[in-house]
């Protein structure tokens, strides 16, 4: 069966690939056939957003894409892209709200994205065969072989879309990476992204715990990234929106053998020495008051015990008996440093207890699986890719586009904006 394009994968990348297609084709006659193994198109979509469907972002710098050719994103992405996107969404009549630069389609559902994209295709005539999963992909001089678990199809235009790794229960595998190999494309591997970071340290007792501050990421020592907003802790592992954007390229960084580790400031507004001033000066004025009661006026109180432990063991370790303690006097017997007053601390100690509350450390030892994780690192070589149109350099027809790239947006609907942007370039491009 021959058809002028076949795109493999119904996420927003490969239905905005088949709508501009069609319009690119400009004739009902182009027969465009659009392949997704899942039970129906946009499963992922739908769950984007927290079910808000954040469709693209009107901030926009070097932090926002992580690449292995660093600048590549930029050269489909740019300033004005977020208005491409609302464009398309009008033509579709999906209205669009922006709530502080973050964009999603009024009715903050996403449904209302999936349900207008779905209906077009419908309208121009798009074959769709779901429930269909590509086994081998061929190139053949310019013509694509597409042979699938249910039949083959041939196409001058092939556009592969079919996503990444992460989130298997919503279609997510390490197989599609076979396709681009058959193709002869380099490919990153794939880790997981926007997911949390396991630490080396002992932290059960912070399991729950969120707070307000800043996270700086270290490589070999190095700063490599900061993110500021709400931290919150897991049995193993630091997580939030600020941790999610910090592990983008953590998975490849660790793989290539770098040692990773996070920097947390938990009162990022305030300075260090302003730390010690507030503890010397509680030392003056409530001299009998526990250490514990005096840095719950700066910081959660799991958090307090956590660093007071820190500072009287030397590591992070040996937690549990602070939580686990059941009365005010067994743990006064149990000499828990929690219940010194602030009057025995010295200088020195309430400079160490200022330090840490500044720069809190955990080493890095691990991401969350591809289960946890939003998105995918790694992926096609992009320097393949012409970012002008998405098409592979040498290969006419062959387009790749989404998160099947290797670029990883944080979190803030870049990745929706990649998959839209590209599957626009793509769908131009058709021959």
């Amino acid at each position: 069966m021959t058809y002028d394009v076949i795109i493999i994968g119904g996420g927003p990348a490969g239905m905005t690939a088949a709508i501009f297609a069609y319009k690119k084709l400009n004739h009902k006659n182009a027969k465009i056939l659009l392949i997704e193994k899942n039970k129906k198109l946009g499963k992922k979509l739908y769950a984007t957003g927290n079910g808000k469907c954040n469709l693209g972002n009107t901030l926009l710098d070097l932090t926002c894409y992580e690449s292995n050719q660093e600048f590549f994103p930029y050269e489909i992405i740019d300033v004005h892209t977020h208005k491409l996107i609302c464009d398309f969404m009008d033509s579709l009549s999906v209205n669009i709200t922006n709530k502080e630069g973050y964009l999603y389609p009024s009715s903050l559902q996403a449904s209302s994205v999936v349900w207008a994209m779905t209906d077009k295709i419908k309208e121009i005539g798009v074959e769709v065969h779901i429930n269909e999963e590509c086994i081998k992909t061929i190139s053949d001089k310019n013509v694509y072989h597409v042979t699938t678990d249910k039949n083959t199809y041939t196409s001058r235009n092939l556009i592969l879309a079919p996503g990444g790794a992460s989130a298997p229960k919503l279609g997510g595998t390490q197989k599609i990476y076979s396709m681009a190999s058959q193709l002869g494309l380099a490919v990153y591997p794939p880790y997981p992204a926007l997911c949390k970071l396991k630490t080396a340290a002992d932290i059960s007792m912070l399991a729950g715990v969120r707070s307000k501050a800043k996270a700086t990421l270290y490589v070999n020592d190095n700063e490599y990234l900061t993110e500021q907003g709400e931290l919150q802790f897991t049995e193993n592992s630091l997580s939030g929106i600020m941790i999610f954007n910090l592990s983008c390229n953590a998975g490849n960084l660790m793989e290539q053998g770098n040692k990773l580790h996070i920097v947390i400031s938990l009162l990022p507004e305030q300075k260090e020495t302003e730390i010690f001033e507030f503890l010397i000066k509680a030392r003056e004025s409530c001299p009998t008051r526990t250490i514990h009661a005096i840095l719950n006026g700066l910081i959660h109180e799991k958090l307090a015990k956590y660093i007071i432990n820190i500072q009287a063991n030397g590591s992070h370790t040996e937690n549990k008996n602070i939580e686990n303690d059941k009365s005010d006097n067994d743990l006064k017997k149990n000499n828990n440093p929690c219940y010194r007053t602030i009057n025995t601390f010295t200088d020195m100690e309430i400079e160490n207890l200022a330090h840490t509350i500044k720069y809190l450390k955990f080493e890095v030892t691990g991401c969350g699986s591809f289960d946890e994780a939003q998105v995918t690192s790694g992926g096609v070589d992009t320097t393949c890719i012409n970012p002008a149109s998405c098409e592979v350099y040498g290969n006419n027809g062959l387009f790749v586009v989404g998160e099947y790239l290797d670029v990883t947006g944080k979190c803030g609907g870049y990745n929706i904006m990649w998959a839209i942007a590209t599957g626009m370039k793509a769908g131009e491009g058709v021959r």
